[in-house]
């Protein structure tokens, strides 16, 4: 039947908004160490908290988004597991515009990987 969706479910939606937020906070967060063996990405999402809590609730007034909802940001993000920024997520984000596996080793790898991530996310 044409013009019939199937409807997407509010978490569902939420995952598509939060997958942009954490890739976004994955990129910022390599460029505030500057290398993928520094960085920590609980660390940048802690020191930043009232800063991603005020992006957090303008999604949550816009989106009317409940709190259960709201709560997959944390859940899945992994600030409390020690996720690492791994190539493979830098790839999906800056649009695989390096030959795979990337140079990570190359500050000017992840350069380009980060500022066209940027501009994708």
């Amino acid at each position: 039947m044409r013009g019939v969706h199937k409807p997407v479910s509010v978490k569902g939606l939420a995952y598509d908004i939060f997958g942009s937020l954490w890739g976004v906070l994955e990129l910022a967060a390599l460029t505030a160490s500057g290398s993928l063996r520094g960085v920590s990405l609980e660390g940048f999402v802690a020191a930043r908290r009232a800063e991603v809590d005020g992006i957090l609730e303008s999604v949550r007034a816009v989106g009317d988004f409940s709190a259960d909802t709201m709560s997959v940001f944390e859940r899945q993000g992994g600030w409390h597991e020690g996720r690492e920024v791994m190539p493979e997520y830098l790839m999906m984000y800056s649009g695989c515009i390096e030959s795979y596996p990337p140079d990570t080793s190359d500050p000017a790898v992840l350069r380009r990987m980060v500022r066209m991530g940027g501009t994708c996310n």
